[in-house]
C-alpha cells in the first residue's frame, strides 16, 4: 500500500492530536507529513519534531497552495468552524482528499457547495465526528440498520458541559454567531463542544454507513448566560422524516461537566450508557437480554485517520461519515436558529463560580431543569419554567 502524503491545517489545539498520531512509527510507515499550515505554529507541542523533519510550515492555506508543486493525497483540517467549507473546497479543487474535524460547516448552503466540489473532484470527504469512527458505534449502527432493535421511537441526550472564561476568550469566534470577518460560525454547545452527540443520534439511524436520518421538523429553545452573541444553552426537539423524536439538551452555563445521560428507545430495546468510565453502549432488550458495544471514544483520532489513509492509499471513496452523514446536524442547527432567532438572555439569573480564566457563569437550577426536561421528554417552556420562552416549529420539508 502506498505511503500517503499529508498536509495538516491547524496544528495547534485539536490538530496537534493528528500531528502526534502521524508521528507514531506505525503511522509514519503509512503517511508522510509534507506540509503544516498554521498562523501560530508555536502552539503545536511537536513543532520541534516537525522542524527537525524539515516539514515546511505555512501561515495560510493560500501560501501553501502557492508553493505546492503536487497536491498532497490528503489534507487534514482542524481549523475554526467558519473556515471549514472554504478550506475543504480549496483542497478538493487542488485534487486532494479531505479529513475535516466536526462540525462540517456552519450552514446548509456551505454543505451544498461542499457536495458539489467533492463530486466534481471525485475525491472523498470525511467529517470527523468522534463517535462515528469507533468500533462500538459502527457495530451498533449496523444492528439498528438490520432491525435488531425494531423501529426507533425516541432518542435523547443530555450534555451538561461547563465552560469557563478561558474557553470563551481563547479566540475571536467562540460563542459567536459570526466570525469577525462576517462568515457564519454559529459556535455553541450543539455546534462544537458536544456536536458529536447530537450528530450521533441522527447518524445511528442512517440506512447506510454514510447516511443519517434527516430532521423533518425542529423546535428549539435557545438561551445564553455568557457575554456572547450565540447561545450557550439549548433544548431541541427534532422529528425525523420517519417520525422518530430526537431530543437534545446541552449547556455551558452549569457547574457540571458530565456525565452525559442518553436513552435511545426502540420497539424491542433501549440503548443507554454502560457503567461510568466503561465507554460502552448497552442495549437492553425487553426479553431481558443485553448486548454491549465497547470502545466508544477511545482512540477516535486513530479511527478516522486510519480510514482516511486507507482510502487515500487505495483510491477508494466510500467513507463512514462524510457530507451525507454530517448534513443532518447542520440542518438541525440552522433550523434551531430559525425556530428561535432571538436568543433569550439568562444573564439576570447567573452567578459566577471561580475567578479569572476559570470563572464559569452558572444559572442556579438550570442543570436540574434540563435534567427534568430530559426525564419527561419536554422543553423548558412546557414545564412552565418562569424564564423559559418557546420557539416555533420549523418545517424542513423540501
Amino acid at each position: 500500500m502506498k505511503r500517503v502524503t499529508v498536509a495538516v491545517v491547524a496544528i495547534g489545539g485539536y490538530g496537534s492530536g493528528y500531528v502526534r498520531t502521524l508521528l507514531k512509527p506505525a503511522y509514519q510507515r503509512r503517511a508522510k507529513i509534507v506540509a503544516a499550515v498554521d498562523p501560530a505554529p508555536e502552539r503545536c507541542a511537536d513543532l520541534a519534531v516537525l522542524k527537525k523533519m524539515k516539514v515546511p510550515i505555512y501561515p495560510t492555506l493560500d501560501a501553501f497552495w502557492g508553493k505546492a508543486k503536487v497536491a498532497p493525497d490528503l489534507v487534514i483540517i482542524a481549523s475554526p468552524i467558519h473556515l471549514h467549507a472554504a478550506q475543504m473546497i480549496a483542497a478538493l479543487e487542488h485534487g486532494s482528499n479531505v479529513l475535516c474535524e466536526k462540525p462540517m460547516c456552519a450552514t446548509v448552503e456551505e454543505a451544498s457547495a461542499l457536495r458539489e466540489a467533492r463530486d466534481r473532484a471525485g475525491k472523498f470527504v470525511i467529517i470527523g465526528y468522534q463517535k462515528s469512527f469507533t468500533p462500538g458505534f459502527m457495530a451498533l449502527q449496523r444492528d439498528v440498520r438490520r432491525g435488531l432493535f425494531g423501529r426507533a421511537k425516541r432518542l435523547k441526550w443530555f450534555c451538561p458541559a461547563a465552560r469557563d472564561a478561558f474557553y470563551y476568550g481563547r479566540n475571536n469566534w467562540a460563542g459567536r454567531q459570526k466570525a469577525p470577518d462576517g462568515r457564519w460560525v454559529l459556535d455553541s454547545p450543539a455546534n462544537n463542544a458536544v456536536a458529536h452527540m447530537l450528530h450521533a443520534m441522527f447518524h445511528v439511524l442512517g440506512k447506510r454507513p454514510n447516511d443519517a436520518a434527516r430532521p423533518a421538523t425542529v423546535e428549539a429553545e435557545l438561551y445564553r448566560a455568557n457575554d456572547i452573541t450565540n447561545f450557550d444553552t439549548c433544548a431541541i426537539r427534532a422529528k425525523t422524516e420517519d417520525g422518530v423524536e430526537v431530543l437534545f439538551y446541552a449547556s455551558h452555563a452549569v457547574a457540571e461537566q458530565g456525565p452525559y445521560p442518553y436513552r435511545w428507545e426502540f420497539e424491542k430495546a433501549t440503548v443507554e450508557p454502560g457503567p461510568q468510565g466503561s465507554a460502552t453502549f448497552v442495549a437492553r432488550f425487553k426479553n431481558g437480554r443485553t448486548k454491549v458495544y465497547k470502545d466508544l471514544g477511545r482512540k477516535h483520532i486513530e479511527g478516522k485517520l486510519s480510514q482516511a489513509l486507507r482510502l487515500a492509499a487505495t483510491g477508494k471513496t466510500h467513507v463512514t461519515c462524510g457530507i451525507e452523514a454530517a448534513v443532518s446536524q447542520t440542518l438541525c442547527i440552522n433550523a434551531a436558529r430559525q425556530s428561535m432567532p432571538r436568543i433569550a438572555s439568562l444573564k439576570k439569573l447567573r452567578k459566577a463560580e471561580g475567578t479569572g480564566p476559570k470563572r464559569v457563569w452558572v444559572v442556579p437550577g438550570l442543570f436540574d431543569t434540563l435534567m427534568e426536561c430530559y426525564r419527561r421528554n419536554k422543553l423548558p417552556s412546557e414545564l412552565g419554567v418562569t424564564w423559559a420562552k418557546p420557539g416555533k416549529v420549523v418545517d424542513l420539508a423540501g
